[in-house]
């Protein structure tokens, strides 16, 4: 059965949220005082994990090596608001939605203007706007890459003529490929049968699973190779590989290029470009 655009367009859930017997989500680091991390554990409770830092190095090392939704921090959480270590964040992983969870006193007040002004765009204020639904809807609505919307939605005169598990898997597939290893886990997430996934996408004139995982993976590394913090053996372990010499193969199937040089020498709309080609090229005929 397959589904009107229109319909598809108003039936798939939005960045993040759990599809028909789909994979678990992306799992979420924080740097928080443990009042405000069991806060946050509670309202993420059975949706998200949460792995907790307790140092600005620590939270350093789960941003490099995790694929993660979102960070929470106090910047105060080692007694005093520290500007540097939020700054770095943010010039170094500009694309990873950072949160700022703060009791509110006079010095977090300042402290938070002025990394307003520098750059924090989230913040969420404890004992004042931190319900369960709040915390929840902050980190879904901040989570979504901008490059997988784009892909998501250029290819939704595809998806449409999908199953509707089958096309909600594979825009999740695009939005976490970490939690998808191989192309039986689409038909996991999708309830379908291999036979009938791989019949569907050749009526949708789609590539096959396994070049549609390596689209998302490769579509994925180039987002996280934007951000000056990230190395590509960094991206290869977020993403899941053994090794990151088969991240360059991917790489290179779908972009021509390895990621080192897709980084320096690749606008962001070349790579959504070349994605689309991708899956809707030549590919396409040779499932």
């Amino acid at each position: 059965m397959t589904v009107p655009q229109e319909e598809f367009a108003s039936r798939t859930f939005p960045a993040g949220a759990a599809g028909p017997k789909g994979p678990p989500l992306l799992t979420v680091a924080a740097m928080l005082p443990p009042r405000l991390l069991t806060q946050v554990r509670h309202a993420l409770a059975g949706e998200r994990e949460v792995l907790a830092a307790d140092s600005w190095h620590e939270l350093e090392r789960l941003i490099r090596k995790t694929a993660l939704r979102a960070v929470i921090i106090d910047p105060e959480a080692n007694g005093v608001v520290d500007s540097a270590a939020v700054v770095r964040l943010l010039t170094r992983y500009p694309s990873l939605p950072i949160i700022a969870y703060v009791t509110l006193g006079p010095a977090t007040f300042s402290g938070i203007a002025q990394l307003s002004r520098l750059g924090l765009e989230h913040v969420i204020l404890h004992r004042f706007d931190d319900s369960v639904d709040r915390v929840r809807r902050t980190i879904d609505s901040v989570g979504s890459d901008p490059l997988v919307r784009l892909v998501v939605e250029a290819l939704r005169p595809s998806l449409s003529l999908l199953p509707l598990p089958l096309a909600v898997s594979v825009q999740q597939m695009f939005e976490e490929p970490r939690r998808f290893m191989t192309a039986l886990d689409l038909s996991a997430a999708s309830g379908l049968p291999t036979v009938r996934m791989y019949q569907s996408f050749a009526q949708a004139d789609l590539t096959s699973p396994k070049n549609l995982l390596i689209a998302a993976r490769a579509l994925r590394a180039f987002s996280y190779l934007r951000d000056p913090g990230y190395s590509v053996n960094d991206v290869s372990l977020k993403l899941g590989y053994f090794q990151p010499r088969i991240l360059g193969n991917h790489a290179l199937k779908v972009f021509g290029l390895k990621p080192a040089r897709a980084r320096r020498r690749m606008s962001e709309a070349e790579a959504i470009d070349r994605v689309l080609a991708f899956v809707r090229g030549p590919e396409a005929r040779a499932i």
